[in-house]
């Protein structure tokens, strides 16, 4: 998968709300045994199924459960690497929070590990 097709298809993975769209697009995007190492929790998940049961339970409690919204910013890409940069958002426009996303993707295009910065 092309750098710029990963990049809109993890973030329209962490905005959809459609459990059946989630679980299309974690399969596209992640391999099987992908890992997600989250910052500053210190938590990981290990395998697709338990990303995309995390980036659910985000989504639910975090973001629209606050009436929230996921917005995506700066793609940069480096060999086999994407740096992804997030924010989310009230309703009004406010940043409420803002990230860093590092992706570390395999031969066939798909990330192996993704390590997640967490800012204000």
């Amino acid at each position: 998968m092309k750098s710029e097709d990963l990049a809109a298809a993890y973030f329209e993975l962490w905005m959809t709300t459609d459990d059946d769209r989630r679980h299309e697009l974690a399969s596209q995007v992640f391999t099987e045994n992908a890992v997600h190492y989250a910052a500053p929790a210190h938590v990981q998940f290990r395998g697709i199924e338990a990303i995309e049961s995390n980036i659910k339970r985000v989504n639910t409690e975090n973001i629209q459960g606050n009436g929230l919204s996921f917005t995506s910013g700066d793609v940069t890409p480096n060999h086999n690497t994407l740096q992804l940069e997030w924010s989310v958002e009230t309703p009004s426009g406010q940043t409420v929070a803002t990230g860093r996303d590092f992706l570390l993707i395999n031969d066939d295009g798909r990330v192996q590990a993704l390590y997640m910065f967490n800012g204000a």
